[in-house]
C-alpha cells in the first residue's frame, strides 16, 4: 500500500495542515493497532500464574486507571497540544510492554500483569480526546472542518487493515504458547510503537492549540462550561453511548459463543472476524459517499433503529444460524458507520481549546454507562440469549430515540 493510495479517499486538500497530519495520523494508528497478542492474550494469563478471577482484576486495573487518568490527561494534551501527548501515551505504551517482557525474561510474578494493564490503560488515555482535538482543529484550520468523518473513517481504516492479519499472524507465531514465542510478539509490538513515534513526532499542532496554553483548572472549567452550554452535545452523547455500549460491548461478550452454539466451527472465528474487517474497511472507504446522500442524522436514527430490531429478532429466534450471522455483522458493519459520523457531530459541537478536556469528560461518562450496562447484564445473563439481547435491543431503542436533530 503506498502513501497515494492511502490519501486517495481523504479528499483534503494536498499542502494543508489537515493533509499533513491526517496522512501522518493514518500511518501511526496503523503501526500502534498491531497487536500480535490479542488473539491470544487469555492463554498467556493463563498459562503464567493468573486466575480468571486475576485476569478479571488485571482488566480491573485497567479500567479504574483509564477513569482516574482520563481528565488529567485531557487537560495535558489542551495545556501542551495533541502531538507531545501523544508522544508521551507512546513511552508509557513502550512501558507497559516492558513489563511483560520483564515477566517473560526474570520469570517474575503475576504482578508484572497488573502493572502492564495500568501503565496500558494510562497511556490510552494520552491518546483519548487529544486525537479527535488534533484532527478537527487541524481541518478546521484548514478551512475543512465537514469532511471530519471522512478523515475519522480513513484513520480508523487503518485499523481495520490491521485486523485482516495481525490477529492470524500473532496466532500462528504463539501456536505452542512457548515463553519465547510470546516474547517475539510482544518484542514487535514494542517495535510498531517505536515506529509508531517517529510519525506523531512530525505531527504539527494547530494554531488554535499553539494559542491557548490555559492552566489545567481552566481547560475542565471550560470542558465543563462547554457540556452545560450545548445540550445538544449531552443528547447527542447519550444516543450514541446508550446504543453503543448494549450492541457493541454487552453483545460483543456473546458473540462469539452465540455464532459457535449456531454451527460455527471455533476454527472459523478468526476468518469471520477477518471478513467483517474487510467490511468495514469498504464502508470506511466510503464514508463521504453515504453521508453524501444521506443525513449525518439521519443514519445514526436509522442504524440505531436497525440494531434494535435485529437484536429483537435475534431474542426471539436464538437458535437460527442465517439471524446470528446476519446480527453478527449488521451489528459490527453500523458500528463502523457510525463512530466517525458520531465523532464529526460531536466536534462540531466543541469549540476549540479545552476540546480534548470536554472529550475526556464525555469519555468518563461512558466509562460509567460501561460500568452500568455490564452490571445490569452480567445478573441476566443466566436467563440465557433471549433475555439479554431482548435487554440490548430496548436500550438500543431507548438510546435512538434521543433527539439529536440540530436545533
Amino acid at each position: 500500500m503506498s502513501k497515494e493510495i492511502s490519501l486517495k479517499q481523504s479528499g483534503l486538500q494536498k499542502g494543508t495542515l489537515a493533509h499533513h497530519n491526517v496522512r501522518l495520523f493514518f500511518w501511526a494508528t496503523l503501526f500502534g493497532s498491531v497487536n500480535f497478542l490479542e488473539p491470544v492474550m487469555s492463554l498467556f494469563y493463563l498459562g503464567h500464574g493468573l486466575t480468571a478471577a486475576g485476569i478479571y482484576i488485571a482488566t480491573l486495573c485497567w479500567c479504574v486507571t483509564v477513569a482516574l487518568a482520563e481528565v488529567p490527561t485531557g487537560t495535558f494534551a489542551d495545556r501542551f497540544g495533541p502531538k507531545a501527548s501523544f508522544l508521551v501515551g507512546c513511552v508509557v505504551h513502550v512501558g507497559s510492554k516492558a513489563c511483560l517482557l520483564l515477566l517473560l525474561l526474570t520469570d517474575g510474578g503475576i504482578g508484572w500483569f497488573y502493572a502492564y494493564n495500568v501503565l496500558n490503560g494510562l497511556a490510552a488515555t494520552f491518546f483519548s480526546g487529544a486525537d479527535e482535538a488534533l484532527i478537527y482543529d487541524s481541518l478546521k484550520e484548514s478551512g475543512e472542518e465537514e469532511k471530519m468523518d471522512i478523515a475519522m473513517g480513513k484513520i480508523s481504516a487503518s485499523t481495520m487493515y490491521v485486523s485482516l492479519i495481525g490477529s492470524l499472524i500473532g496466532a500462528f507465531i504463539v501456536r505452542d504458547l512457548a515463553d519465547w514465542q510470546f516474547a517475539l510478539v510482544v518484542g514487535a509490538g514494542v517495535l510498531m510503537t517505536l515506529l509508531q513515534l517517529l510519525f506523531f513526532w512530525r505531527i504539527k499542532n494547530p494554531s488554535a492549540v499553539e494559542k491557548f496554553r490555559e492552566n489545567p483548572y481552566v481547560h475542565v472549567k471550560n470542558g465543563l462550561q462547554n457540556l452545560k452550554a450545548s445540550p445538544r452535545l449531552v443528547r447527542l452523547f447519550l444516543n450514541t453511548t446508550i446504543v453503543f455500549v448494549p450492541t457493541y460491548v454487552v453483545f460483543g461478550k456473546l458473540e462469539q459463543p452465540y455464532l459457535t452454539d449456531n454451527g460455527l466451527p471455533v476454527s472459523w472465528l478468526g476468518v469471520v472476524y477477518a471478513s467483517v474487517a474487510l467490511g468495514g474497511l469498504l464502508l470506511m472507504q466510503n464514508i463521504g459517499k453515504i453521508t453524501a446522500r444521506i443525513p449525518r442524522v439521519g443514519v445514526l436514527y436509522g442504524s440505531g433503529i436497525l440494531m434494535a430490531v435485529m437484536l429483537f429478532a435475534s431474542a426471539q429466534w436464538a437458535h437460527a444460524p442465517v439471524l446470528a450471522f446476519a446480527t453478527f455483522y449488521l451489528l459490527r458493519l453500523l458500528k463502523t458507520i457510525r463512530m466517525p459520523i458520531s465523532s464529526h457531530l460531536h466536534n462540531e459541537l466543541i469549540p476549540s481549546g479545552s476540546r480534548a478536556t470536554t472529550l475526556s469528560l464525555l469519555s468518563i461518562a461512558d466509562s460509567l454507562f460501561d460500568v452500568l450496562f455490564l452490571t445490569t447484564f452480567a445478573g441476566i445473563a443466566g436467563l440465557g440469549y433471549a433475555a439479554v439481547f431482548f435487554g440490548c435491543g430496548a436500550a438500543a431503542l431507548i438510546g435512538t430515540l434521543i433527539p439529536i436533530h440540530k436545533s
